[in-house]
């Protein structure tokens, strides 16, 4: 069984100019689209969290976040949409810097009430 992975756009054609390959036609590349390739974007994203987790550093990250990118693109939201999203649950409830935990109640969880309904703090 051969095992494909998603690479970045311009590798096939790196790949033809050191000539690794003759051409991008090269049976050992294949383009995928619509469900297949949202799923290939699946794993890759989680082949690069489990990278940033192994050595957490600038690279890594920004890998996690092309994915991420990619994958909001292959669905149809815009990057613009996720930062503006992204800016408005940290204003309302802030980010994940403290190391708050909670223990989860899923009575609290059935009523959809809890934190998402409380008013805004400050």
């Amino acid at each position: 069984m051969t095992d494909w992975r998603l690479v970045r756009d311009k590798v096939p054609a790196i790949m033809v100019a050191k000539g690794i390959v003759g051409s991008v036609d090269d049976p050992m590349f294949r383009k995928v689209e619509g469900v297949e390739f949202r799923n290939y974007l699946a794993r890759k994203l989680w082949e690069e969290v489990g990278e940033l987790l192994d050595d957490p550093n600038p690279e890594e990250f920004a890998d996690v976040y092309e994915v991420l990118y990619s994958l909001a693109r292959v669905v149809g939201v815009q990057q613009f949409d996720v930062q503006t999203e992204r800016a408005a649950k940290y204003r309302a409830r802030g980010g994940f810097y403290a190391g708050w935990l909670w223990v989860y109640d899923p009575e609290i969880a059935k009523t959809n009430l809890g934190y998402r309904s409380d008013p805004e703090v400050p």
